[in-house]
């Protein structure tokens, strides 16, 4: 069990407070030695991805 988080810079952060977050998906692959996150927000007709991958050691 990995704990993962999120730093979200203060500009995105008022970008995501004014829109409304419709719709979240996180969908996770592990590939070989780092786990890679996919974040898709669903904001206002718009889709943003964020890319996060978490390396284990």
């Amino acid at each position: 069990m990995y704990a993962v988080s999120l730093s979200i810079s203060s500009h995105q952060q008022k970008l995501l407070t004014m829109r409304k977050v419709e719709h979240i998906t996180v969908r996770v692959f592990n590939v070989f030695s780092f786990s890679l996150y996919i974040i898709i927000l669903v904001t206002d007709n718009k889709i943003r991805v964020f890319i996060v991958r978490l390396i284990v050691s």
